[in-house]
């Protein structure tokens, strides 16, 4: 089975009415899950939705909190011990500074949990990564072969 991990701005964009990105998002996880995709997230990416989501009022935090109830659908990974270490290795290795440890943690999390491929609008963040990370890149013109692996 395809195991796609989905960054924190697809769910903003899924859950986000007034995003122009809305739909979009919506048909993009519909077209992965449809395929038999695995969708994965972690609690990383539960904490950045929740921060962008209040910090922007972008939504009431009861349906924030409704949302991030319907997330946990998907499979959600926590992060441990072993997926601390990874994280500093790969600090190490790829030159990791700034904001994008964040970024950092999701690409370790991913790895250590078999996960190679991910579905970002912020496709940058995890260039880096590409020796060892498949970016799907959320360009909605294209959503028509995001199910293609």
């Amino acid at each position: 089975m395809r195991a796609v991990f989905i960054d924190t701005n697809i769910l903003i964009f899924a859950t986000s009415f007034t995003s122009p990105l809305n739909a979009e998002a919506r048909k993009a996880l519909t077209i992965l899950r449809d395929s038999g995709a695995e969708l994965y997230i972690s609690s990383q990416v539960l904490r950045e939705y929740t921060c962008n989501m209040t910090a922007h009022s972008l939504a009431p935090r009861p349906a924030i909190a409704r949302n991030i109830a319907r997330f946990r659908q998907m499979t959600v990974l926590y992060d441990n011990e072993i997926i601390f270490d990874r994280w500093l290795d790969m600090i190490k290795t790829y030159r990791v500074s700034g904001k994008a440890i964040y970024d950092c943690n999701i690409a370790a999390t991913m790895l250590q949990n078999g996960i190679t491929e991910i579905l970002t609008h912020n496709v940058k963040d995890f260039k880096r990564y590409s020796n060892v990370l498949s970016v799907i890149p959320f360009i909605p013109s294209v959503l028509p072969t995001i199910h293609t692996p």
